[in-house]
């Protein structure tokens, strides 16, 4: 079986929940929150490449047309509730994008963007994706884009983070992780160190 981060996430959440997921052929509802999050990263990556100033007018016309399609294919009958629940996300795009970026641009040009990972670990098989890689720099950076601010890493992301920078360590021993947090209003950058690093993968492990 190929395992990832996420499989791990879902199954600490509600094990139960995973298991009628995985096995039962369960859906999950609209995930508006989450195609928000795709369509922000999608959107961000041309405006840390390129060179002249940012048209951030056109900028919120291309993350809102990213987020309509990935709404469209992920649901295309929602109801009433799910229409309410995206329209939220769909007037907070323009923040959510200003802020990624100005969370990503001091780190520079990225120079790998969802590098994917795959390896061997605890006799499986493991798949995952590194929104930015920063080879000069030695830096794995994770966006993650959310409704409220916060200080400190979820566990779910201090596994996420233990376990991807694990693996890139084996190449590049000095290699740190740093989560760029925007909201519509904000930002920051939040750093995973060592005692961290080895919970994540002591949970993992267990």
């Amino acid at each position: 079986m190929r395992l990832s981060v996420s499989r791990i996430n879902e199954f600490y959440m509600d094990p139960v929940y995973y298991y009628i997921k995985r096995y039962g052929g369960w859906k999950d509802r609209a995930a508006y929150a989450a195609w928000r999050g795709i369509a922000v990263e999608e959107c961000v990556v041309p405006l840390l490449r390129q060179r002249k100033a940012i048209d951030w007018s056109k900028a919120a016309k291309k993350v809102d047309k990213a987020y309509q399609k990935l709404c469209e294919e992920g649901n295309p009958e929602p109801t009433e509730e799910e229409r309410e629940d995206k329209a939220k996300e769909e007037a907070r795009l323009p923040g959510y994008l200003k802020e990624a970026y100005s969370a990503l641009a001091p780190f520079g040009r990225p120079s790998q963007v969802q590098r994917k990972l795959e390896f061997q670990w605890l006799g499986h098989e493991w798949l995952g994706y590194i929104d930015f890689w920063y080879q000069g720099k030695r830096i794995i950076v994770d966006l993650k884009t959310r409704g409220s601010d916060t200080k400190h890493l979820s566990q779910s992301w201090v596994r996420q983070g233990a376990l991807y920078q694990s693996w890139v360590r084996t190449t590049f021993p000095e290699a740190r992780t740093v989560f760029a947090v925007a909201t519509p209003k904000k930002h920051r950058h939040i750093e995973l160190d060592q005692e961290q690093t080895e919970d994540g993968l002591e949970q993992i492990v267990r």
